[in-house]
């Protein structure tokens, strides 16, 4: 697997916006879990375009939940710890 930076030789940071294979990720470490959002480049992250979920840290295994309780991008990524999950 490559490993794609969003500046080279230096891995991203949570809380970065990184482009890769035609989509960009956010991501944020909150209360012991782990925000994601996926959307098409340029998007911005008050647009209703976004694919967020959620890592639960601490559970074994993890679990992931979705915002909204579905996979479709139609979520807003500017403040994902308030978004419904299930």
């Amino acid at each position: 697997m490559n490993q794609v930076f969003a500046v080279p030789g230096k891995p991203p940071t949570k809380g970065q916006e990184v482009a890769l294979d035609a989509f960009t990720f956010r991501i944020l470490d909150s209360g012991g879990y782990t925000y994601i959002a996926k959307a098409k480049p340029g998007v911005r992250t008050t647009d209703n375009s976004w694919k967020v979920f959620r890592v639960d840290d601490v559970s074994s295994p993890n679990t992931v939940v979705f915002a909204d309780g579905d996979s479709n991008y139609d979520n807003q990524a500017d403040d994902m710890t308030n978004l419904t999950y299930a």
